[in-house]
C-alpha cells in the first residue's frame, strides 16, 4: 500500500512540475521576439560595404574582416560622422 501512495506522490509532483514547466514555456511563447538595432544593422551593412571595397582593392576577405574589427572603434565613428563606405575605406587605405 505504502507502494501506491509513494507512486501517486510522485505522480502528483510530476503533474505539478509538468503544469509549472508548460505555464514557464507559455510566458516564453508570449514574449515578443527583440527586434534588431536599426543603427546596428545599418553599421553592419555599411562595414560590409566597406570591406567589399577592401577586397576589391586587393585585400584578402579575411585581411578586410580583422582590419575593421581591429579598428572598431574609428570605423563606427566614421559611421555615425556620416562618411560613406568609400570615404571610409580610401580614408582607412591611406592611412
Amino acid at each position: 500500500m505504502s507502494h501506491t501512495v509513494c507512486h501517486g506522490r510522485w505522480l502528483l509532483q510530476s503533474a505539478q512540475q509538468y503544469d509549472a514547466l508548460i505555464h514557464q514555456q507559455e510566458k516564453i511563447m508570449a514574449r515578443k521576439p527583440e527586434l534588431p538595432d536599426p543603427d546596428e544593422v545599418a553599421l553592419i551593412q555599411w562595414c560590409t560595404e566597406v570591406e567589399e571595397l577592401f577586397v576589391a582593392a586587393g585585400a584578402s576577405r579575411e585581411e578586410s574582416q580583422q582590419h575593421i574589427e581591429d579598428e572598431a572603434e574609428w570605423f563606427t565613428d566614421m559611421f555615425y560622422e556620416g562618411l560613406t563606405p568609400a570615404e571610409a575605406a580610401k580614408a582607412a587605405l591611406n592611412q
